[in-house]
């Protein structure tokens, strides 16, 4: 389960607050019987920060998406303009991660990110 809290800036204090319910609900079981989750919270801290829905750009962040055929259009135009096709094989991995993969995958995926 992925749950991002406070993409809205606005929202981010309600977003802590389900975070701590869950986290203190995932603290009264056994490991084994909670589901694996990944906490992001206050996603637009600028918008936290100063009471607003938007980022420091004034974006939205959950309007602002492409469309499949605008997205298709842009990576025709600039197919690498953020990086993201190099480093598809270190935010993508093609295999399974188990705790020894994980020794390898952090250092290089360091490496790769700021090198």
């Amino acid at each position: 389960m992925l749950h991002v809290s406070g993409i809205h800036g606005v929202e981010g204090h309600a977003g802590s607050a389900i975070q701590l319910a869950l986290l203190d609900e995932y603290s009264q079981k056994s490991y084994n019987e909670n589901p694996t989750t990944i906490f992001v919270h206050l996603l637009n801290p600028y918008g936290f920060d100063k009471s607003r829905k938007f980022n420091e750009n004034n974006v939205d962040l959950s309007r602002n998406l492409l469309t499949k055929e605008e997205f298709v259009e842009m990576m025709q135009r600039e197919p690498d303009k953020y990086g993201y096709a190099t480093l598809d094989h270190v935010i993508n991995p093609k295999r399974v991660m188990h705790w020894y993969n994980e020794l390898i995958y952090w250092p290089r995926a360091l490496w790769e990110i700021f090198m």
